[in-house]
């Protein structure tokens, strides 16, 4: 389980850019202009984890249909972390769909 799940949540859709950029772009910068670059500094490694645990995911192999492909991984990473926003995963789960269009 995260501590400060929220900040977390913040920090995921702030990396991704999600709401902010045409498709997920993850970017450091925006967390360090967020954040302050201490913050950042620890944040970084946070949000990188969840990126690649969420890519664990074999939906992207095994799914067909893209929009079946991020349901199924987003419940299969909502299993191990049901505290994160739903906006986070939404933004996880936009990442993970780019990259399988």
């Amino acid at each position: 389980m995260i501590q400060d799940p929220l900040l977390i949540s913040r920090a995921v859709i702030v990396w991704i850019g999600h709401g902010k950029t045409r498709w997920p772009q993850p970017d450091k910068t925006r967390l360090i202009d967020e954040f302050g670059p201490d913050e950042a500094k620890r944040l970084l490694p946070i949000v990188q984890a969840l990126e690649k645990e969420f890519f664990t995911s074999d939906a992207g192999r095994t799914v067909a249909d893209i929009g079946e492909v991020g349901r199924v991984a987003a419940a299969q990473f909502r299993q191990h972390h049901p505290e994160l926003t739903d906006e986070a995963v939404k933004a996880l789960t936009n990442l993970y769909t780019w990259t399988y269009k």
